[in-house]
């Protein structure tokens, strides 16, 4: 299979997402990005070596290139070959005595062993076209300014989420709106083209689908069904209900694997925390305009 060769493009915390950060492979003369899941330990790793620092004591994969030199071990390359349930793996190419040997190992030590032993990255055009994303760029009027499409490939699994999310409040007979929405499109061209600015924070799973409805018993309940519906990702669930944001901001997170293992955040919450949370303090004159007396959200957002 031929080897499609990768570098780093940047690396960013994720505020949705507590612990969570994405690091973002590009392919070298090419418009396709490989987004990954990793966490803090290892993205810690990967930047201190960018950054050319050096910590008072060896971190865990400073130590694995020392004991690696002193017994004449090399890493000819790095290959991201396989893409399942939302989990990328990853295979070291190893030199000893001009014996060559694999060893599996999680992508994001891979890529933070790759920078320090200064040897390539690879993955293959299946595992692109599975789990990169694809992004266009054009100019417009002179200016430097650039437009981007964010494609995925089997792109119609959102529709058909939609529609399966429709359905499952019909059979609940919950009132309430499902949409769909690509995730902060312009800070992802910015920090992947631009590379200045910009906050890549949520790449990894670009598609949102927000479920609104009266009432929080029927947030909870949908949130019920949807786990019943999809299988939930590990530890990625969060009640922001339970435990609002600082500024105030409350929903149910999940993220879900839907149609052909495609990863999907549900967001589930009422209208008076969609408003709050779409508009902030606008929302306070919304609804003194919509509405005559003081409400609930009017008071909260009243100093």
């Amino acid at each position: 299979m031929q080897h499609i060769r990768l570098e780093i493009i940047g690396m960013s915390y994720s505020q949705s997402q507590s612990g969570a950060y994405a690091l973002i492979l590009g392919e070298i003369g090419g418009d396709r990005r490989l987004p990954i899941i990793i966490g803090g330990f290892e993205a810690q790793s990967i930047a201190i070596e960018l950054e050319k620092m050096k910590p008072s004591r060896p971190l865990t994969h400073d130590l694995f290139k020392n004991f690696a030199d002193h017994y004449g071990v090399t890493i000819k390359h790095v290959i991201i070959d396989k893409f399942e349930l939302g989990v990328f793996f990853a295979k070291l190419i190893c030199v000893n005595d001009n014996i060559e040997s694999e060893i599996d190992a999680r992508t994001s030590d891979a890529v933070a062993l790759a920078i320090r032993f200064k040897c390539p990255i690879f993955t293959n055009e299946k595992l692109l076209v599975e789990a990169g994303v694809l992004l266009d760029e054009t100019k417009t009027s002179g200016l430097k300014e650039k437009k981007v499409n964010v494609k995925t490939h089997d792109s119609d699994y959102a529709d058909y989420t939609l529609t399966e999310l429709n359905k499952m409040l019909k059979d609940l007979k919950i009132e309430g709106q499902v949409y769909g929405r690509i995730k902060h499109v312009s800070s992802i061209h910015n920090k992947m083209l631009g590379r200045a600015g910009g906050n890549i924070e949520n790449v990894f799973d670009l598609v949102a689908i927000r479920i609104i409805v009266d009432n929080i018993s029927d947030c909870y309940t949908i949130l019920g069904h949807v786990h019943t519906l999809y299988t939930p990702v590990e530890n990625l669930f969060r009640d922001y209900f339970a435990k609002p944001k600082a500024n105030g901001y409350k929903s149910l997170h999940t993220t879900v694997y839907v149609e052909n293992k495609q990863i999907v955040e549900v967001q589930i919450r009422t209208q008076e925390m969609h408003d709050f949370a779409e508009y902030g303090v606008a929302a306070h004159w919304l609804y003194k305009e919509n509405n005559n007396k003081q409400n609930s959200l009017d008071k909260k957002l009243t100093w």
